[in-house]
């Protein structure tokens, strides 16, 4: 019978021997801030604008059905905001924010690992480990944290 082995494990990173013989090296994330720290009290309750404004966003009209879903959804970010997540290849997403007080749709970061967000806070993890906080150490893999500021990402460094 073959178990996998850990073989070092610290406040930074774990490295496991698989059953298979295979040793993964995992990176522990510890966040700067958290989704408590950007709170936004006051929630989108009116009416999704019918048209959206896709001048400024770099890329916005390649994404337009994916942002007028996220828009006819409703708020999912920062309080009035609808964040919306599109695929653009192996490892590629790209998102979009669209401000549903004005129909203006902005840029996101993009991501190999997808976003976690919450309707009451204006932080977004990119690229979030998994639930116990690991996550693999390759370039495109490292979750990085942003502050939503009026119309654009602040990365938190």
């Amino acid at each position: 019978l073959c178990m996998n082995f850990t073989i070092f494990d610290d406040d930074f990173e774990l490295i496991v021997k698989e059953a298979d013989g295979q040793v993964n090296i995992w990176r522990k994330f510890k966040p700067k801030q958290t989704f408590k720290d950007y709170p936004v009290s006051k929630k989108f309750g009116g009416q999704v604008p019918k048209t959206l404004n896709f001048s400024t966003c770099k890329y916005g009209k390649s994404y337009k059905t994916a942002s007028r879903q996220a828009a006819d959804e409703g708020a999912n970010f920062a309080g009035h905001y609808a964040f919306a997540r599109m695929g653009c290849g192996t490892s590629c997403q790209v998102s979009t924010i669209t401000d549903l007080t004005t129909g203006n749709v902005y840029a996101g970061p993009d991501a190999s690992g997808g976003y976690e967000f919450q309707i009451d806070s204006k932080l977004i993890l990119v690229n979030p480990p998994d639930s116990s906080g690991l996550y693999y150490p390759c370039f495109y893999c490292i979750p990085e944290q942003y502050l939503w500021t009026d119309n654009t990402f602040k990365r938190i460094e």
